[in-house]
């Protein structure tokens, strides 16, 4: 509730929050490759992916669930379309790579996930952790298969 709100606005303050939190989860229903799980960087014509938007709808999607904007089904679906794509996704300093040595580029192709703008710029957004056993089942890359942090650290 907001500092010096009434009970009586109680209920249109909650309203209102509960639709700013729909339209702003919206924006990963509307904005995601169903195909890949890759998420627009911003909405701007011909814009490519970016990494933390990825990351933000993974983290964004068991809330939704929680808050009814997503069925638990759909929310399971698009996690393991976007874990599927990045374990399956090439690595390497070609063009057509999705990242390098357990790294993402920042910006990727909305429709392929190559590189975008043929940048090097890679993301430390993935960090060093321990594989839950959910991930295994799925396939996704284990801390041993990257990324490469003294590698990282010296570029």
């Amino acid at each position: 509730m907001l500092l010096g709100a009434t009970p009586k606005h109680r209920n249109t303050e909650a309203t209102l929050l509960h639709a700013i939190q729909r339209e702003s989860f919206g924006y990963f229903l509307r904005e995601t490759n169903p195909a890949n799980g890759l998420v627009v960087d911003k909405t701007c014509v011909d814009w490519p992916a970016g990494i933390a938007a990825v990351g933000l709808a993974l983290a964004a999607y068991p809330v939704g669930v929680e808050r009814a904007f997503l069925e638990r089904d759909e929310a399971l679906r698009r996690t393991l379309v976007t874990l599927r794509f990045f374990a399956q996704s090439p690595q390497g300093p070609e063009p057509n790579a999705t990242g390098y040595k357990g790294f993402y580029y920042h910006f990727l192709d909305m429709k392929t996930g190559e590189r975008a703008w043929q940048r090097r710029d890679l993301s430390r957004a993935r960090t060093e952790r321990h594989t839950t056993p959910f991930e295994r089942r799925v396939g996704a890359p284990t801390p041993n298969d990257g990324p490469w942090w003294s590698w990282f650290a010296l570029r």
